[in-house]
């Protein structure tokens, strides 16, 4: 199974994220639905004995409804407790199954934020872009 499918699975598990889908790349037109997307992946150590461990950036699409206050509220309260799961997640060492030889390190969410809004305001697309550190064992 791929990385961004691993997390995508591993989101799933997510109570906050409930019934709704959760699609590759991009989210749906209409509200409320959501995409996980890969933003970059590198290497960023070897070991001796040819461990190498890895950075991957995801970005979590939120599409929703942003014509109220209350919309608004709603989503933020939605976006803190998806991002507190996240960090509780990585507190209990609990990350995406990954390939036999991978073994999963961390899992942190960078930055979260109103990423674009519909030209008639009635709904926007926020972002919460993640981190997944993992080694590959030789």
């Amino acid at each position: 199974m791929s990385i961004i499918k691993s997390v995508q699975s591993f989101l799933h598990t997510c109570p906050y994220i409930a019934l709704r889908q959760i699609r590759l790349d991009g989210t749906e037109e209409d509200p409320s639905n959501c995409a996980v997307a890969l933003a970059g992946n590198s290497k960023i150590s070897e070991d001796l004995a040819g461990n190498k461990t890895y950075q991957y950036n995801f970005v979590f699409y939120v599409r929703e409804y942003t014509g109220s206050e209350a919309d608004k509220e709603g989503n933020h309260d939605f976006l803190q407790s998806f991002t507190d799961w996240i960090e509780d997640q990585d507190a209990a060492e609990s990350y995406p199954t990954l390939a036999a030889n991978c073994v999963p390190e961390s899992m942190s969410v960078s930055n979260m934020l109103l990423f674009d809004v519909d030209p008639d305001g009635s709904a926007g697309l926020y972002q919460v872009q993640l981190k997944l550190i993992y080694t590959k064992e030789r």
